[in-house]
C-alpha cells in the first residue's frame, strides 16, 4: 500500500478535537531491486490536523454526515452539540438541548439527529430549525442510541436494563428486550444484518431477528471497543491489540480468529473505527490509547502501517469522516456524486473558495 490517504476525527478527554487527514507510508519501492519491501518499524503517518476546543468535559460521540462535511460532537456534561463544518474548519453553531444528552446519532436521511438524554428520553432534532420531538424511552439515562443503515428504525439501550427500538418516523414503539446488567453500548454492522450490544464483561453479536451468533469476552479494565468491519468479522480491542472474530451466520458462532501486529503499545485501548481509504478500497481499522497515541492497522495483512502520536491526554473517542458505505468503490467519489477533498490544506482551502464563488459548481 502506498500512499494511501483517510481522515480522523478525534476526541480527547480534555474537550479538545483533532481532525487529521492522513497519508500513510506503507511501502517503499526500491528502483534498482526492482521489487517492494515492507518497512520493518511502524512509520508516524503524514497528517494535516486542525484542532479546537469544544467542551470542558470529554467528549463522548463523533458523528459525521455522509458526505463528510460536517461533524456532530458532543461532550460529557454538556448541554449542547458542536456542529462542525470540515471545509471551513470552524464551529459552525451550537445545537442547544433541552436535557442533558448522553448519546448522539444521525438519521439515515440527515434531516435530524437522534439524542439521548440524562432523563431517559430519546429526541428527534431537527437539522432545519432544531426544534425537538420528545420519545419517553427509559426510565433512566440512555447509554447509547444508534439508528439503522438501511431500515426507518432506532434503537436505544439505557440503564434501566432495557433495549427498546423505534419508528423514526411514527415514533411508536416496535419492540422491547430486557437484559439482565445494564447495557454500555450498541453498535449495527455496516448492512444492519447484525448488531453488537456490549456490556461490562462480554459483548453480544445478535442477528437483526433476534438470534444470537456469539459473545466476546472482554480483556482489560476499560471494557472492550468494538468496531463491525463487515457482516462476516468484528473487531474488539483488547489491552494492547485489537483482535478479529470471525461471525460464521450458518453455525452462529463468534471465534477469534486473527491479531494485528503488536506494536508496543503501553497504554490501554479506547476507541477504535475501520477506515474506506480514499484512493482504493482497502479497510484499515484505527485504534486509539488512553496516552493520546492512534494506530493504524491494515485488515489485510494485519500489519500496523502508521501511528499518530498523542500528547499524553486520553483520546476517548475516535471516528472516520466520511463513513465507509458513502464511498462508491473503486469510483472515488462519495454518495451525492461529489469528489473527495483536494490533498492538505490547499486542496481545502481552494474547495471552499470555489464552494463560496459558485454554490452550483460547489466540489469537495
Amino acid at each position: 500500500m502506498n500512499g494511501e490517504s483517510f481522515q480522523l476525527a478525534a476526541g480527547l478527554s480534555d474537550g479538545r478535537l483533532r481532525l487529521h487527514r492522513c497519508m500513510t507510508v506503507g511501502v517503499l519501492r526500491h528502483r534498482k531491486r526492482k521489487r517492494m519491501q515492507q518497512i520493518i518499524s511502524v512509520p508516524p503517518l503524514t497528517t494535516v490536523s486542525f484542532e479546537c476546543k469544544l467542551h470542558d468535559g470529554e467528549i463522548t460521540s463523533i458523528m459525521s454526515s455522509a458526505s463528510g462535511r460536517e461533524l456532530y460532537v458532543l461532550g460529557e456534561k454538556e448541554d449542547s452539540i458542536a456542529a462542525i463544518d470540515v471545509l471551513r474548519r470552524a464551529m459552525t453553531k451550537r445545537i442547544a438541548i433541552s436535557e442533558m444528552p448522553t448519546s448522539l446519532a444521525i438519521r439515515d436521511n440527515e434531516r435530524s439527529l437522534m439524542v439521548g438524554t440524562q432523563r431517559g428520553h430519546v429526541l428527534v432534532v431537527s437539522k432545519r430549525n432544531f426544534n425537538a420531538s420528545e420519545i419517553s424511552a427509559h426510565k433512566k439515562p440512555v447509554i447509547s442510541v444508534a439508528t439503522h443503515p438501511v431500515k426507518g428504525i432506532a434503537v436505544s439501550v439505557a440503564a434501566d436494563c432495557t433495549m427498546r427500538s423505534w419508528n423514526v418516523e411514527t415514533k411508536e414503539q416496535k419492540s422491547e428486550t430486557r437484559t439482565s446488567s445494564a447495557p454500555l453500548g450498541f453498535q449495527w454492522s455496516p448492512s444492519g444484518n447484525l448488531y453488537a450490544l456490549g456490556f461490562a464483561d462480554w459483548t453480544l453479536v445478535v442477528e437483526y431477528g433476534g438470534r444470537c451468533m456469539g459473545q466476546i469476552r472482554h480483556i482489560g479494565a476499560n471494557g472492550c471497543p468494538v468496531a463491525f468491519v463487515n457482516d462476516s468479522c468484528i473487531a474488539a480491542g483488547t489491552e494492547k491489540t485489537p483482535l478479529l472474530y470471525r461471525i460464521d451466520e450458518e453455525k452462529a458462532s463468534v471465534t477469534c480468529s486473527q491479531a494485528m501486529q503488536h506494536v508496543g503499545i503501553d497504554s490501554d485501548i479506547l476507541s477504535m473505527t475501520v477506515i474506506r481509504c480514499l484512493k482504493s478500497s482497502r479497510d484499515l481499522i484505527a485504534a486509539s490509547t488512553t496516552m493520546g497515541d492512534i494506530v493504524v492497522w491494515d485488515l489485510e495483512t494485519c500489519n500496523a502501517i502508521g501511528w499518530l502520536p498523542g500528547d499524553g491526554e486520553a483520546v476517548t473517542c475516535l471516528s472516520s469522516f466520511p463513513p465507509r458505505s458513502t464511498f462508491d468503490r473503486g469510483k472515488f467519489k462519495f454518495a451525492d456524486g461529489r469528489r473527495p477533498f483536494g490533498p492538505g490544506i490547499d486542496g481545502i482551502k481552494a474547495a471552499a473558495s470555489s464552494s463560496s464563488s459558485n454554490a452550483d459548481k460547489r466540489h469537495l
